[in-house]
């Protein structure tokens, strides 16, 4: 199935904010916050967070360098393979679960109860601006296929 033009530019224009973008907004926005429900915790409570982000990280991009697909979440339309085993059997979005892992760490480590509230927009902005357009090119691409992965596997966990 191919990907038409006006599905790709419905999804282009879906595309606000690169997730790294977005990534990085949340880590300034984490550190800049007005502190309010402060915690603390020892140091090794980031350790479990940063260690499934490098999991999820890392079996993402080995799968994806496996099969030569794209990385790129701008460009759709460059997916050659549905990558649904490895760290894609548990999320269907592992990258950007590690994303969000890292930037739970962060928000450990600083200790402001306050940050909760940047956690929640960035999984808000990451799904409605990010992933929802790739899951319409995805399904434009593999039809049943990806229809089918989508009813087994969660889009975040």
């Amino acid at each position: 199935m191919n990907l038409q033009k006006s599905d790709l530019s419905t999804v282009k224009k879906q595309q606000k904010i690169p997730p790294p973008l977005l990534f990085l907004a949340g880590v300034v926005a984490l550190k800049q916050m007005p502190i309010w429900g402060t915690f603390q915790l020892h140091w090794l409570w980031i350790i479990p967070p940063l260690l499934l982000a490098g999991i999820f990280a890392l079996g993402s991009l080995w799968r994806f360098w496996q099969v030569h697909t794209t990385v790129s979440p701008m460009t759709p339309e460059k997916t050659s393979s549905l990558v649904t085993d490895s760290v894609y059997a548990w999320s269907r979005n592992p990258m950007y679960l590690s994303l969000l892992l890292v930037l739970f760490a962060y928000f450990l480590w600083l200790g402001n109860g306050l940050g909760i509230v940047v956690l929640a927009t960035f999984v808000w902005a990451l799904t409605h601006w990010q992933i929802k357009a790739e899951e319409r090119a995805l399904l434009a691409l593999f039809g049943e296929e990806y229809a089918q992965y989508c009813t087994r596997v969660r889009r975040w966990l």
